[in-house]
């Protein structure tokens, strides 16, 4: 990577320090959603076998492929 670049003491100091925040801004958008999404926490430990997102991806697309309501925890435990 560094002899690609035309000044690589300069310029591969300051890519790999804005590589952090932009990970982390990258991160807080995959997260939010997955954290506005998740069922309570009985609901989540109850269906989890080996990976807690796969669940919350079933309890939510699945179900709503057949039926026309939205999940409800209640109906899960």
């Amino acid at each position: 990577m560094a002899e690609e670049v035309h000044n690589p003491s300069v310029q591969l100091p300051i890519a790999l320090s804005w590589s952090i925040p932009i990970g982390f801004v990258t991160g807080v958008i995959f997260l939010l959603p997955i954290l506005f999404t998740l069922p309570d926490i009985p609901t989540l430990l109850a269906g989890m076998r080996a990976d807690c997102l796969a669940f919350v991806f079933k309890i939510h697309y699945i179900y709503n492929i057949y039926s026309s309501r939205r999940p409800t925890s209640r109906r899960f435990v």
